[in-house]
């Protein structure tokens, strides 16, 4: 049975829980095949079988007979817990986070967070969840079915991004950084500590990646958000910023005594805290070690920093930043 017909007819909140299954669900490689009958054996029956199964995830129906179909051809060498969610981070369900949203369990509007990698969103969905907690999906980090990561995967996706702007019920916060400083960030985030580790492929990717969300800042009703700005501002500044701008009342969690290390607790990736080098905080450490690579980024980047400098100056040239 289709789970998603149990959902209430509200076509917005259908959209907005589509938009972000859509962009938690991946394609997992398959074996390599080689040649021979190995070859035909896992790309015809074996491929049939995990196709129809995903299929089934994606779609929101029951998996069987194809999941013990597959358990059984594997010969029961992976977990079905495994296999019975493959195809989503982590091997989990994101059931129960799509059928909340799809209902409409939360406070209009929806607040999603978007942006290119290390530009800001972690620390601002932390402080989304500490003061405005009903306006995104219902439902812990810690939780067994991990509600709130059908929210939070997706962040860095435009495509996603683009489509929950677009919904009724939905108001994207978008954060943005020049792309040098973030892509540089993101090299050492991702351990290319040496510059020689950093390809022009690479950065081409990225510049794809940035330039889509930054464009996004024109889009109607998409708040941004300058990381240099969140970065030397409080908690309480940002999320007094956000109660104005969106016209929603911030939870008193947060208040003039509120630190960013108190809005990583217990929330999203509390762990990055122990990590000052590769963690989401401001820390000065990262700015000495990722200057090799910004210098390298710019190198690869040429004659495209005129076009990147002036897509940044276009998405927060319409910033209205509060004063002081």
């Amino acid at each position: 049975m289709d789970r998603t017909a149990r959902l209430p007819r509200d076509p917005a909140c259908r959209q907005l829980a589509d938009a972000l299954w859509d962009g938690v669900r991946h394609t997992p490689p398959l074996p390599p095949a080689g040649d021979g009958l190995r070859g035909w054996y896992l790309g015809g029956p074996y491929a049939t079988v995990v196709e129809r199964r995903r299929q089934r995830v994606w779609q929101h129906r029951r998996t069987e007979p194809w999941l013990t179909t597959q358990w059984l051809l594997e010969r029961a060498r992976t977990p079905r817990s495994y296999l019975r969610y493959e195809g989503l981070p982590g091997q989990h369900s994101y059931e129960a986070a799509y059928r909340a949203v799809g209902a409409g369990e939360f406070e209009r509007p929806f607040l999603f967070v978007a942006g290119f990698s290390r530009s800001g969103t972690t620390s601002l969905q932390n402080l989304v969840l500490a003061a405005f907690p009903q306006h995104v999906p219902p439902g812990r980090w810690s939780d067994p079915d991990h509600p709130l990561r059908l929210w939070w995967y997706p962040k860095h996706n435009a495509s996603v991004t683009r489509r929950v702007a677009a919904t009724e019920v939905a108001r994207v916060i978008l954060c943005i950084r020049p792309f040098v400083d973030s892509a540089a960030s993101l090299a050492l985030y991702e351990g290319r500590t040496d510059p020689a580790d950093v390809t022009a492929e690479w950065v081409r990717a990225q510049e794809d990646s940035w330039s889509s969300l930054a464009d996004l800042a024109r889009t109607p009703g998409v708040v941004v958000i300058p990381f240099s700005w969140l970065a030397s501002t409080s908690p309480v500044g940002v999320a007094t910023y956000l109660s104005e701008r969106i016209g929603i009342p911030a939870a008193p969690a947060v208040d003039a005594g509120t630190t960013w290390d108190d809005v990583y607790r217990d929330r999203i990736s509390p762990e990055e805290l122990d990590n000052p080098y590769l963690g989401n905080l401001p820390h000065g450490e990262r700015a000495r070690m990722s200057g090799g690579l910004r210098d390298r980024i710019v190198d690869l980047v040429g004659p495209g920093a005129d076009r990147l400098d002036a897509t940044y100056r276009s998405a927060i040239a319409a910033v209205d930043m509060i004063s002081g």
